[in-house]
């Protein structure tokens, strides 16, 4: 990387810039922003022509260029901010003057913004969603640019509002969106003003769903092996999200319940999962079957429903013989014989 002094031929201000070459691209940088200047034959003047002075060494010959700067070739990345925020206001009455005139086509033609559309794809109700909106001003003078948000209640988190932005600098507005209501195809014109006369938009798409978590299993069953001494029964359930913002969960139970959850509340981050323990306790009729729908409610979202199903086994008592013959017994007498059960289950018998 090599440092140059860069000066324009309409405007006695100098700046320093970071210039490196690659091939016939010539890139500037300024305040860790990409201007991105290619190097071309000069054509008729349409906008502003730079010198270039190498001051890398200044014991070495310095070497010039001209070049014609290329606006249109200005990137404008959704991803990325630009820390470095102007003023919004200025006391400079130059300054101010400038801010309040109508500019010429060709003094608009010299401003860069973007992106101009921007799409948030699928979004979770109350999920913060962002993009940075960038603005380049290559004129030589100052322009005020200011994003006309009070008016759409979802972009009332975006920053700054408004902006001075210098000759030659390039600033960002980070265009916050918060939907708070369910719309399959959102469609919402941003409007955004330059020195308080000219008027242009950028337009938000999406698709704003309710939060959602999912489930590996929508089935429980519980079981107790015959060898097993314990009197509860535990299964793992996953409770997992794909949306693109954290998502709270509640268990409704009633107080002694016969499947119990651990925890019963709770908060799955975006894009992981939650293990959750549902715990059996067998109820006084368990050897029939115990049954019963849980309900996780989501917040801003549909419920969730898990069918749980329990059974403890069953004892098997085995009688030693199949029949029982009492012969031949007078009236008013009594006959005795004897009658052996077998337990052939770990479980006790009554």
């Amino acid at each position: 990387m090599r440092s140059f002094r860069v000066r324009s031929l309409n405007d006695k201000n100098n700046k320093k810039f970071n210039v490196s070459r690659k091939g016939d691209n010539v890139i500037i940088e300024e305040n860790d922003v990409n201007l991105g200047i290619r190097m071309k034959e000069l054509p008729p003047v349409k906008m502003d022509i730079y010198e270039i002075k190498d001051n890398t060494n200044t014991n070495t010959n310095k070497q010039g260029g001209m070049f014609e700067f290329d606006i249109n070739n200005i990137e404008h990345n959704p991803n990325r901010v630009i820390k470095k925020k102007y003023p919004s206001t200025s006391m400079n009455l130059k300054e101010l003057n400038a801010i309040e005139t109508e500019l010429q086509p060709e003094e608009l033609q010299r401003i860069s913004v973007g992106p101009t559309y921007h799409d948030f794809g699928s979004c979770f109700i109350l999920s913060r969603n962002q993009f940075s909106f960038s603005c380049y001003n290559a004129n030589t003078n100052p322009i005020h640019v200011e994003i006309m948000h009070e008016y759409i209640s979802q972009l009332h988190q975006t920053n700054p509002k408004s902006q001075i932005i210098p000759p030659n600098s390039m600033a960002s507005f980070e265009i916050v969106f918060v939907p708070n209501e369910q719309i399959s195809k959102m469609k919402i014109p941003i409007v955004y003003k330059i020195n308080k006369i000219h008027e242009f938009k950028i337009l938000v798409t999406g698709e704003i769903k309710p939060c959602e978590l999912k489930v590996d299993k929508s089935i429980l069953s519980f079981k107790f092996n015959e060898n097993s001494y314990d009197i509860t029964s535990t299964e793992i359930l996953k409770l997992k999200n794909q949306g693109n913002s954290d998502v709270n969960y509640n268990f409704i139970l009633t107080d002694n319940p016969v499947f119990d959850v651990k925890p019963r509340r709770g908060t799955v981050k975006s894009n992981t999962f939650n293990s959750i323990q549902v715990i059996y306790k067998p109820s006084d009729e368990a050897y029939k079957k115990d049954e019963e729908i849980l309900t996780c409610q989501i917040e801003n979202g549909n419920d969730i429903q898990i069918r749980c199903t329990g059974s403890v086994p069953q004892p098997k008592l085995v009688p030693n013989i199949k029949e029982i013959d009492f012969g031949c017994i007078s009236i008013g007498n009594n006959a005795v014989q004897h009658l052996s059960l077998k337990n052939q289950s770990k479980n006790t018998a009554l």
